[in-house]
């Protein structure tokens, strides 16, 4: 559960994330790469001839400045499962552009990168540590991928005998072709916020569990008129329960041992409201405004 607030005295709140970090919070279920990868994705391709006018796709800033994840543009040799790389463009996109933990980057093209129908996705990501921004893969089962590990530099000959297969990671990468329509598989501009919210960030939690989260508070006195909520719906045929979320005021907070606590506000997430465009956002409005 990843959860905003609205309040009825502006700037009343410490701790809450905003509501764009809100809708932004389920992009950390994604994959991190961290060792150096070179992967293809066959089934992410083009389906006409033509160029990559602009690429887009969610990046976290790494730990390094010196390298820099590639994307690339693969052919393959005559149904042989040997493919040749035949057009790159380093994603030296600086990780001081990147103003959340993850962000989508649109990487506009100088110089169009060129392709012809059937060729296919591959990426190159430097290991973590080396590399000054991280590419970004969800979890999803959806698609197959074929992957070296350890490549220190991208490859220029992929042969899928011998590569690893995975069935999970699907890259966030979206793309604007030149003509417009020629690619399969790659997310675009509008639904990419789409995707990222509809897997979910989860802790995970034990049956009842109850918390309070001392590193969010309130630094004036006032009332909530609004909440904001990550949540996923299930389907139950059982009885319903909801979760709770509480005002709680506390003494001596900085002893842990000795804090005492007292819950001064509830409020049951029943009936929340979708928010528009946002599959997994939800606004909840407490009646009365909870104080």
């Amino acid at each position: 559960l990843v959860t905003g607030v609205l309040a009825a005295s502006d700037g009343a709140t410490v701790g809450f994330p905003s509501e764009s970090l809100v809708q932004s919070k389920a992009l950390q279920r994604s994959i991190k790469e961290r060792d150096e990868t070179q992967r293809i994705f066959p089934d992410i391709r083009f389906s006409c001839s033509g160029s990559v006018t602009k690429w887009i796709l969610v990046l976290e800033a790494g730990d390094g400045s010196m390298e820099y994840p590639q994307l690339q543009i693969w052919r393959e040799e005559e149904g042989s499962g040997s493919y040749q790389r035949v057009g790159y463009t380093d994603i030296n996109s600086p990780s001081s552009s990147i103003t959340d933990t993850y962000s989508v980057v649109e990487y506009s093209l100088t110089t169009p990168l060129a392709f012809q129908e059937g060729d296919i996705l591959g990426a190159h990501q430097p290991h973590k540590d080396d590399s000054d921004v991280v590419m970004q893969f969800q979890d999803r089962g959806l698609l197959v991928s074929y992957r070296y590990d350890g490549e220190d530099n991208p490859l220029e000959t992929f042969v899928v005998d011998g590569a690893e297969t995975d069935q999970t990671d699907y890259p966030l990468v979206g793309v604007e072709t030149s003509p417009a329509g020629c690619s399969r598989g790659f997310l675009s501009l509008d639904n990419m916020d789409d995707l990222l919210l509809s897997t979910m960030f989860k802790l995970k939690q034990h049956p009842q569990e109850q918390r309070i989260l001392s590193g969010i508070s309130f630094t004036c006195s006032g009332s909530i008129t609004k909440w904001i909520i990550v949540a996923q719906v299930r389907s139950s045929t059982t009885a319903v329960l909801y979760p709770d979320l509480q005002v709680w005021r506390c003494s001596a907070l900085e002893d842990k041992e000795n804090a005492e606590c007292d819950r001064v506000g509830n409020s049951t997430i029943s009936g929340a409201v979708q928010v528009e465009g946002h599959p997994n956002v939800y606004q909840y409005t407490p009646d009365p405004p909870l104080e």
